[in-house]
């Protein structure tokens, strides 16, 4: 059966529709501002490239390759490719739907898996050590609970900074998550150190329900970059050069893990909306393989026998 096919003007018209279906949809507006960056510099190099886009005939299989060496070529990191990538793909495939392309399978990349930054247990234990709240700040002080809470939960930045006085639930040693990756309401336990220390900092700070739990000095929330900023001065000026706010994410789940936590438990913490990504902190961290080598390396054996190791 043959159907007639509707013309879209433009990538910057199909692109325009597809934002506008995303927005009907509800989706987060964080979601859409990535989809939006993304597929723009894809519309870049694709104006760069033709000089009379015909969608339908211009946009295949080939054309997604060669963007890809493109990005190769422009020294993009592999993780930086496939981000772009699983972007272009939702907003081409509602092109598919709509009949606007022909139809083809968009994959990413493989990655070479890298090993994740940590902060060491030395840095750790001086970011918490607490300062003197008689001669400290309140940014001081601020930062100091920000970081043990990070410690604590493992929570991402954005949920950090969305999270209301409220959200504390002392008579159960719950914290409500209600700003999160997939939009989905998240409760997590509230460990008996952190719930101390929030008691604390809430004479402080106060507590009217409605108020952000971390603010800025004028008591308003936190941005994205203030947050950054406030907790890389805070390291740098213990001598912390690490200063990135989500290898705090990877310490608390490489701990969880060590201390024999559960695989699902810490899945529902951090939020992951699948085992697999849960997974890869137990494949690298379910085993503490410094823990007994000594005992079990067989250079290290040799050299603690009492047989003496003759040249021959």
């Amino acid at each position: 059966m043959i159907q007639m096919r509707r013309n879209v003007l433009s990538l910057e018209e199909g692109e325009k529709e597809f934002l506008i279906s995303c927005k009907v949809r509800n989706l987060a507006e964080a979601t859409i501002k990535s989809y939006k960056e993304c597929f723009d510099f894809f519309v870049k190099y694709m104006n760069d490239t033709y000089e009379n886009i015909d969608m339908y005939n211009d946009i295949t299989q080939d054309t997604i390759s060669n963007y890809i060496l493109d990005m190769k070529a422009s020294k993009l990191k592999d993780s930086t490719i496939n981000i772009r990538l699983r972007s272009i793909r939702v907003v081409l495939y509602y092109f598919m739907d709509n009949d606007y392309i022909n139809n083809f399978k968009i994959e990413t990349i493989k990655e070479t898996e890298k090993f994740p930054e940590l902060y060491t247990d030395t840095e750790v234990a001086i970011l918490l050590k607490k300062p003197d709240t008689k001669t400290c700040t309140f940014a001081e002080y601020r930062t100091w609970v920000i970081i043990s809470f990070f410690v604590a939960t493992g929570v991402r930045s954005r949920t950090l900074r969305n999270i209301k006085i409220k959200d504390l639930d002392f008579d159960n040693d719950l914290i409500y998550l209600r700003t999160t990756k997939n939009r989905k309401l998240s409760v997590i336990p509230m460990g008996k150190a952190i719930k101390k220390i929030l008691l604390d900092y809430l004479k402080v700070r106060g507590t009217e329900n409605e108020d952000y739990l971390f603010c800025n000095l004028e008591g308003r929330q936190l941005t994205k970059n203030a947050l950054c900023n406030i907790v890389s001065k805070y390291n740098r000026k213990r001598g912390v050069h690490r200063t990135g706010i989500h290898l705090f994410r990877h310490y608390f789940a490489k701990n969880y893990i060590q201390n024999g936590g559960n695989a699902l438990k810490l899945q529902k913490i951090l939020g992951h909306s699948t085992l697999k990504e849960t997974q890869r902190y137990v494949d690298l961290f379910g085993r503490d393989l410094q823990k007994d080598f000594d005992e079990f390396s067989p250079l290290d054996k040799i050299y603690k026998s009492k047989e003496r190791i003759k040249m021959r």
